[in-house]
């Protein structure tokens, strides 16, 4: 059997099984706790860029607990600091300075619903602010070296030089060395999630962006630039900032 270490969300308690073989907790329908049977629904995983490994259940009656697998196991001074509010579920490592981290990066819940946007479990991406120029060039040729030398898929580039910003992929599939990226990482000013978005023109849509186009196509023109041009705006990519 593999340890884990069970954190919650609330304080009803339940330690899921672990196969030994698949390194991953059986999926049991209802677990028990001193109150009630809880009915899970639902369940997932998502791996932090610590190397940290979580599992979201989903319950019957809309709650969610977590468990967390350590990176590294025999790091017995490492704890973690699990809260929610209205924006998600967090599950903070105690060696993160959210100083230097975007909180997003630990929030649990919107890393599973990026991973069904996206369709992506395997990687994780994120946006890099150096501390200068040469700073940023040495962290990115950090991390294609370190991609190098532990045969891992990590990607890296500099994405904005005047404002020294970096795009970065993490490879998460092999946690040990993903907590070894991790741990020999240079300095650098701020790291982010790099979100992605989905467009709905539905109100009853939760977790989109629907657009106000009723006011921001008149504000801009555009009516009159279909009308007038051949442009139509179909295939462009754009940023939201």
């Amino acid at each position: 059997m593999l340890s884990l270490l069970i954190l919650l969300s609330s304080c009803s308690v339940f330690a899921p099984s672990i196969s030994a073989a698949e390194g991953t907790p059986q999926d049991k329908r209802v677990l028990t706790s001193s109150a009630a049977p809880l009915e899970v629904v639902n369940s997932t995983s998502v791996t932090l860029v610590t190397g940290d490994r979580v599992y979201l259940y989903y319950l019957r009656d809309g709650g969610v607990r977590v468990a967390v697998e350590p990176a590294d196991p025999k790091k017995t001074d490492r704890s973690f600091r699990i809260f929610e509010d209205s924006r998600g579920l967090y599950v903070i490592p105690n060696d993160i300075d959210l100083r230097k981290y975007d909180i997003n990066l630990f929030n649990v819940k919107l890393l599973a619903e990026q991973a069904k946007i996206t369709g992506v479990k395997d990687r994780v991406r994120v946006i890099v602010k150096g501390l200068g120029a040469e700073q940023l060039r040495n962290f990115v040729d950090t991390v294609k070296s370190l991609a190098r030398q532990l045969k891992v898929g990590h990607k890296a580039k500099i994405i904005h030089e005047k404002l020294n910003l970096a795009s970065i992929t993490f490879d998460v599939r092999d946690r040990v060395k993903l907590w070894k990226t991790f741990k020999s990482l240079p300095k650098f000013q701020k790291m982010w999630l790099d979100k992605v978005h989905k467009l709905s023109y539905s109100r009853e849509q939760s977790g989109f962006i629907r657009p106000m186009l009723d006011v921001s196509v008149p504000m801009v023109g555009a009516e009159w630039v279909w009308t007038h041009t051949q442009a139509s705006g179909r295939g462009v990519k754009i940023a939201i900032l």
